[in-house]
């Protein structure tokens, strides 16, 4: 069981180097992939058996394609950001509330920056 969870850091890198590369660029995506291949809490959950692992893959993933929605807006952001949040708030609690703060943020925005077809999207 405990081999699910390289699965799931494999995916927190995967997440590091594609979507987060083309948020903020490369250096940021290699010094974050190399950042959480060496932090002491990625071991601490590498060797654990539960749903936090899992979760935080989702809302990480969640988070990136939430900047990339409110940055480019474009129509796989939004698909990606669905697919990813639902995944999330199937892991976790705590993922279901975190989730819901990223929609009502992302609304506030569009709301504030009068960006309607945006808020329709969403």
């Amino acid at each position: 069981m405990r081999l699910s969870s390289v699965v799931v850091f494999l995916g927190l890198t995967l997440t590091c180097i594609f979507p987060l590369r083309r948020a903020f660029g490369d250096k940021v995506a290699i010094v974050s992939a190399l950042c959480l291949m060496l932090s002491s809490t990625s071991y601490h959950l590498y060797v654990q058996i539960r749903p936090q692992a899992l979760g935080l893959l989702f809302l990480t993933t969640a988070a990136v394609y939430v900047y990339l929605i409110y940055k480019e807006g474009k129509k796989h952001d939004y698909i990606f950001f669905t697919i990813f949040s639902i995944l999330a708030m199937n892991t976790h609690n705590v993922a279901m509330f975190t989730m819901f703060s990223y929609y009502v943020m992302l609304f506030v925005v569009f709301l504030f920056g009068r960006k309607f077809k945006e808020i329709k999207k969403l």
